[in-house]
């Protein structure tokens, strides 16, 4: 919420002026452009934003485990895989009842990691 505040206290006092400047240059035509332009910097000054921090929205996992299947009652065992690009990935290994015979691929998502997620381990 504060951050709306210094964005006001910040645009109005340069817009103001501005715009009273157009008004007595060309009338409401004037007003009528700087508000076209000024919304049309704001909306590419908001794109290039998104650009440039989408990688930080997007996708923001976590490097270290904050807890282990052993701690909630599951056996596991650690797996560590190397993808093509030669990125390290780290997996763990829950097996399940043998009457069964499904497997199930557990994906965390794009945040946190897979150590967040021990609920729904125990369920499957």
């Amino acid at each position: 919420m504060q951050w709306r505040f210094w964005i006001l206290f910040i645009v109005v006092p340069i817009t103001i002026p501005v715009l009273y400047r157009r008004f007595q240059k060309g009338g409401w035509m004037g007003i009528l452009i700087s508000i076209v332009t000024i919304a049309a910097a704001v909306y590419i000054g908001l794109g290039v934003l998104l650009y440039v921090f989408q990688p930080r929205m997007i996708f923001y996992p976590f490097a270290h485990h904050d807890y282990s299947p052993d701690e909630v009652g599951l056996v596991y065992e650690p797996v560590s895989l190397t993808a093509s690009d030669g990125l390290r990935l780290d997996a763990w290994f829950l097996p399940g009842d043998q009457e069964d015979g499904f497997t199930v691929l557990f994906c965390h998502g794009n945040a946190g990691n897979i150590s967040h997620r021990l609920d729904t381990h125990r369920l499957f």
